[in-house]
């Protein structure tokens, strides 16, 4: 454990010397007619083979040739930790990649410079609601995010059709979870104890087992309604926190959340379960399971290398009211940064600027903006099946829970799902999750 500790204490201090290697406090070259500021050097951190890629990095360099940019690259799992490290340092870096949900955590902390001021005209009538409701804090916008990413429901078309399903590709047509469940069973074959295939692949998220906030907590926060009367049972369920974000409970333990559990429980448990609690992160793709819930990433996979069936995408499946959960990685500007209207520039413009939507084009991604949907090199979002996904994130999408310690949230929510995916009590559990998590939003 001692060997741990030192390990843990030197990643902090190289993480402290790399975001002071980031500072631009002297980044200015000589004044010209062309750029009476100089050459100013922006900083960027980013994640490991994230985006911005340096492709279009180098883009944007091109056409503001008054800057260039720098960048430092951390692991994804020190992302946020070398974020909060600036609180404590001089300097550090102008911009700064963001997993969506942290957003409010890092503005809250005033890490994060608002973007109000230096938002193109008519940016949030053309946003993705989700987009702005997941980066917005305090009435302030603190980024126009990048791509956008949600869930679908891939199925193997060669097992739906030899076990005559007819799987639904339009939004209004989306099964229940009941319906969706049922139909899984019919397509699964073997004993369910150890199905030879699945109905529905195991997660491969995290670790490869269930409870992953992002994919599971959809099915609960689908049990609830928005359209409901604000602070009734069904209306609390489908947000999951409060709106002050300062309390779980009445949100994620009703009675609507923990019949949802139990649903969610029977998936993998008994006589009706269609799933594993045992990670198998192929299993789709080998051909081992009838459908799979995945993010929007799997398309462009499957896409790339196409797997021996020919597939398909069906809306996401719900309870009460269809939702899917957004966020991806987006740019946001360091509140320490000496350059805030450059910073600004490279962070909307790597967002849904030219070079920001030529990223996502090329990636057969999302936008974060409708108005995207024009450009002929979105042509695919009106097609099928990607269509399925990005109608879903216009039209069903919400932000995962927002919270000032959507960290804490996230890691209390996924170890309480993944507890009720191995057996335990619905009510109870979740009762726990909402003290914990209650716990953790009064830091």
């Amino acid at each position: 454990m001692k060997t741990r500790a030192v390990a843990a204490a030197m990643s902090v201090i190289a993480l402290a010397a790399m975001l002071a290697a980031c500072s631009s406090d002297d980044d200015s070259g000589s004044a010209t007619s062309e750029c009476p500021d100089g050459n100013v050097t922006l900083s960027l951190l980013r994640a490991e083979n994230n985006p911005p890629t340096n492709e279009y990095i180098e883009q944007w360099e091109a056409n503001n040739p008054c800057y260039s940019v720098e960048v430092e690259e951390v692991p994804w799992d020190q992302l946020a930790t070398s974020t909060q490290l600036i609180a404590s340092e001089d300097g550090g870096p102008d911009i700064i990649e963001v997993d969506a949900p942290n957003t409010q955590t890092f503005a809250a902390a005033g890490l994060l410079l608002p973007l109000d001021e230096y938002l193109p005209d008519g940016y949030e009538d053309a946003a993705v609601g989700a987009s702005i409701a997941e980066l917005t804090y305090d009435g302030s916008v603190y980024s126009t995010g990048m791509a956008q990413t949600t869930l679908g429901l891939y199925y193997n078309k060669a097992l739906t059709d030899a076990a005559g399903i007819e799987v639904p590709t339009a939004l209004d047509e989306a099964w229940t979870w009941d319906e969706a469940l049922e139909v899984m069973q019919s397509c699964q074959q073997g004993d369910a104890a150890n199905a030879d295939i699945w109905g529905l692949a195991p997660s491969a998220f995290g670790n490869g087992t269930p409870g992953n906030t992002y994919r599971d907590l959809t099915i609960i926060r689908s049990a609830g309604d928005p359209e409901a009367a604000e602070g009734s049972s069904a209306y609390n369920t489908y947000w999951g926190i409060s709106a002050d974000g300062t309390t779980a409970d009445g949100y994620l333990n009703t009675s609507e959340a923990v019949a949802a559990a139990e649903l969610y429980q029977s998936m993998y448990q008994g006589d009706t379960k269609v799933t594993s609690t045992e990670g198998q992160p192929n299993a789709f793709i080998d051909g081992k399971a009838c459908f799979d819930l995945q993010t929007s990433y799997l398309a462009g996979n499957l896409a790339a290398d196409a797997p021996s069936f020919e597939w398909g995408i069906s809306p996401v499946p719900y309870i009460t009211s269809p939702i899917v959960q957004t966020g991806d990685v987006v740019l946001a500007v360091s509140s320490k940064t000496e350059h805030p209207e450059a910073a600004a520039k490279f962070a909307i413009d790597l967002g849904i600027g030219e070079e920001g939507l030529a990223w996502v084009a090329s990636n057969r991604s999302f936008p974060s903006v409708t108005t995207a949907e024009a450009d002929p090199d979105f042509s695919y979002l009106s097609e099928q099946p990607l269509s399925v996904l990005y109608e879903e994130i216009v039209e069903w999408g919400a932000p995962r829970p927002p919270s000032t310690h959507f960290v804490e949230y996230d890691q209390i929510v996924s170890q309480g799902l993944q507890d009720i995916a191995f057996g335990a009590d619905a009510q109870s559990t979740l009762d726990a999750v909402v003290s914990q998590v209650d716990e953790a939003l009064a830091r």
